[in-house]
C-alpha cells in the first residue's frame, strides 16, 4: 500500500511538470513596462533582448527556467503583450528536457506549457492567441491561454523538421530531408495530392503576406517566390554543410511589412551555440541593403502587433 501510494505520488509530481506554473524572478514592480521595440532576440543564456531594427533603444529582461539553471534559452517570439520562448539543456547535460514557456505581460507569473518537446520553429498567431511549433516530426498548434495542443500535420514522427506558416490561408512550408514543400491547408501529410515540391534548403520562413519564402543554403540565405518559384540568392556566405541547423545556420525572420528579414550570423568561420559569437542583421530583400543591427545574439525575431 506504501509503495502504490510512493508511486501514485511521484506520478503526480511527473504529470504537474507539464504544465506548470512558474513565478518569475522579475515582479510587476521591477519591470513596469515591456520594451517597445522592432525585435526580440536571446541575448545570452538566461537573457531576452529587446532592440530596434536600426540598432537603437536596445533593452533587457532576466528570466528563470524551470529545470535547471545550466539550461539555455533557445528560441523566442513576441506579438502584442504575449512573449513565447523555449529552453533546452546545456551542451553535453544527460538530460533532454526542451521545453515551451508562455508570458503574458500583465502577469507577473509565465507558465511552462509543455515540458520534454524539442521545439524546432515557432510562430505566433496574428491574434497572440496561438504559437505554431515544429516538433518531433509534427507541427502543432498550442492556444496560449490553456496550453491546449492541436496536431495539424505530420511530416516524419522520426526527425525534427523545420516549418513556417501563412496564417491568413493555413498553407504550410516544410522542411524535409533539405527540401521545402509546400502544403496547402487541407492537407495532412506530404503525400497529398495538392502537395508541390518547391526547391532544396533548410530553415523556411513565410513573408506575412505569403508571396515569400527564405531559406538557407550551404552558400547562404535565398527567397522563393510560393508562386512562380522563382528564387534569389539575397546574402552570400559559405556554410559548412556539417553545421547545425538550429545554431550555426541562421533562422531569418520577416518584417511586418514583408519587405525586411533579420537574422543572426556567425562573426568568424567557425561559432559555437553561445550568443556573443555572432551578430544580428537586417536585409531588404530588395535593395539587399544590410544593416548591422547588434554584435552579440541568436534568432531575432520581429515584433507583429496583435490583430484581434
Amino acid at each position: 500500500m506504501v509503495i502504490t501510494l510512493v508511486l501514485l505520488s511521484l506520478l503526480i509530481i511527473v504529470a504537474t511538470k507539464l504544465v506548470t506554473i512558474k513565478r518569475a524572478q522579475f515582479s510587476m514592480s521591477q519591470i513596469n513596462f515591456l520594451p517597445k521595440t522592432d525585435l526580440l532576440y536571446i541575448k545570452d543564456k538566461h537573457t531576452l533582448g529587446f532592440i530596434n531594427a536600426d540598432g537603437t533603444s536596445s533593452d533587457t529582461i532576466q528570466v528563470e527556467l524551470y529545470y535547471d539553471e545550466d539550461d539555455f534559452l533557445y528560441q523566442a517570439a513576441f506579438r502584442g503583450g504575449t512573449i513565447v520562448f523555449t529552453s533546452g539543456p546545456a551542451s553535453g547535460s544527460s538530460t533532454y528536457r526542451p521545453s515551451l514557456y508562455v508570458w503574458e505581460f500583465n502577469e507577473d507569473l509565465y507558465k511552462l506549457c509543455s515540458g520534454y518537446i524539442s521545439v524546432v520553429s515557432l510562430e505566433i498567431s496574428p491574434d497572440g492567441e496561438k504559437v505554431f511549433i515544429s516538433s518531433g516530426g509534427t507541427l502543432s498548434e498550442i492556444t496560449l491561454d490553456s496550453c491546449d495542443s492541436q496536431k495539424l500535420f505530420i511530416a516524419d514522427e522520426e526527425f525534427d523538421v523545420g516549418a513556417t506558416i501563412n496564417w491568413s490561408s493555413g498553407d504550410f512550408v516544410i522542411e524535409k530531408d533539405d527540401m521545402l514543400w509546400y502544403v496547402p491547408q487541407r492537407e495532412n501529410r506530404l503525400e497529398g495530392e495538392s502537395v508541390r515540391y518547391l526547391t532544396s534548403g533548410i530553415n523556411p520562413a513565410m513573408s506575412p503576406d505569403g508571396q515569400w519564402v527564405s531559406f538557407i543554403r550551404d552558400d547562404g540565405i535565398y527567397v522563393i517566390n510560393t508562386g512562380n518559384s522563382s528564387e534569389r540568392l539575397l546574402f552570400p556566405r559559405q556554410y559548412s554543410s556539417g553545421y547545425s541547423h538550429t545554431q550555426k545556420f541562421p533562422y531569418p525572420r520577416w518584417s511586418p511589412d514583408s519587405n525586411y528579414i533579420v537574422f543572426h550570423d556567425c562573426k568568424t568561420d567557425f561559432c559555437s551555440s553561445k550568443p556573443e559569437e555572432y551578430q544580428i542583421y537586417q536585409l531588404n530583400i530588395e535593395t539587399l541593403e544590410l544593416i548591422h543591427i547588434t554584435s552579440g545574439g541568436l534568432f531575432p525575431y520581429w515584433h507583429l502587433e496583435e490583430t484581434k
